[in-house]
């Protein structure tokens, strides 16, 4: 019953083992209203723009990888 305000993805560099973890988030249920997703990926492997109930708030690149940052609505 518990709902997440903020999540960090940081899966193995080069993997898509975070999307199916991404998606399950998309679902929406097990996050509060207004919360906030990380996922950090390779800036060359963009994930979805808006997954589900996460909608794409901005993204940070660093190099070779890139921080995108999604939110549920509030």
């Amino acid at each position: 019953g518990e709902r997440f305000a903020v999540v960090f993805l940081d899966p193995p560099y080069d993997s898509v083992r975070a999307l199916p973890t991404l998606s399950r988030l998309a679902e929406g249920d097990c996050l509060a209203p207004a919360a906030v997703v990380v996922l950090q990926h390779p800036t060359k492997a963009m994930p979805p723009e808006s997954p589900g109930v996460l909608a794409l708030w901005k993204h940070r690149r660093f190099g070779e990888t890139t921080l995108t940052f999604f939110r549920t609505p509030a």
